[in-house]
């Protein structure tokens, strides 16, 4: 059943009082997009600070102009302890010590983190670029995204033809407002409902399938939904694999190293390709 439009206001409502953790932004020159109302946001805990540190290696190198832009929602010391190591402004949620196997219980109750540092961010009233920590940009990805859309999303399909009907929440652009927060709000509540045998990927899928959300509507109560270019933003099956011929390594804007398990093993895989541009010690390469 869709939402009411008497829900809808209500989290509204509820969700202008998200945000109560002490923050401190950076701010970026606006150019033919709006950056001043953007945070580039990173949630993650654990050992995938080394993916992180290779993240913001590749932005210092390729993005530079956006790293002021990084804000990290802060599950545990290994979190904190990046973000002060490279003075990114942070926000502390309550710790999160679970991590594990893909689509495990452990992992399922991480991404639900996800999810709520993108509602503390839009709480804010900041649009968010949402970047899992397993992938680099080779180019600035807003001259990419069509900004008339609530919500752009990476496909996770390999090949077409694209049905787009998996949709990947590692790599997306979401305006703050009311119809996206309370997306948000719903698919946490899916995940925890479901006991984490729902993931942030699986509950977000579901709730854009079942409101058929990539028609776009004039409706200013429905969220619209867009799907990035698959070819500028591969996922790894396309890019690592090849699996759409269509897609030329050269077109690609990032690199989202999914489709493998395993920090050590996509670390490896960032070096085969040369796509590593952090040292053994996790610091950016001088030779990068």
């Amino acid at each position: 059943m869709k939402m009411s439009v008497i829900k809808f206001m209500l989290m509204f409502v509820i969700l202008l009082g998200l945000g109560g953790a002490v923050y401190y932004g950076a701010t970026a020159k606006a150019d033919s997009y709006d950056l001043n109302n953007t945070k580039i946001l990173l949630v993650f805990n654990g050992d995938h600070d080394k993916e992180a540190a290779n993240l913001l290696a590749s932005m210092q190198k390729y993005t530079p102009e956006l790293v002021p832009l990084i804000v990290i929602c802060v599950s545990d010391d290994k979190g904190k302890q990046f973000a002060e190591q490279h003075n990114i402004p942070y926000f502390a949620l309550s710790t999160i010590n679970e991590s594990g196997e893909f689509m495990s219980r452990e992992m399922n109750i991480m991404t639900r983190r996800k999810f709520e540092g993108i509602l503390h961010v839009l709480g804010l009233q900041k649009n968010v670029l949402y970047i899992d920590t397993d992938i680099v940009l080779l180019a600035d990805p807003f001259k990419y995204i069509n900004f008339d859309y609530d919500l752009s999303v990476q496909s996770d399909e390999c090949r077409a033809p694209y049905k787009h009907d998996y949709l990947c929440t590692g790599f997306m652009y979401i305006k703050s407002n009311f119809k996206t927060k309370s997306f948000f709000t719903e698919a946490i509540v899916k995940i925890e409902n479901s006991n984490y045998k729902l993931a942030d990927q699986c509950a977000l899928n579901l709730l854009i399938g079942r409101d058929q959300l990539l028609k776009k509507s004039a409706d200013p109560l429905r969220m619209n939904v867009t799907v990035l270019d698959v070819c500028k933003f591969p996922n790894g099956c396309r890019y690592f694999e090849g699996s759409d011929k269509k897609c030329r390594k050269r077109d690609a804007i990032i690199v989202h190293n999914n489709y493998l398990t395993g920090i050590d093993k996509k670390m490896q895989r960032f070096k085969e390709y040369g796509l590593l541009f952090t040292d053994s010690k996790n610091n950016i390469a001088t030779s990068s």
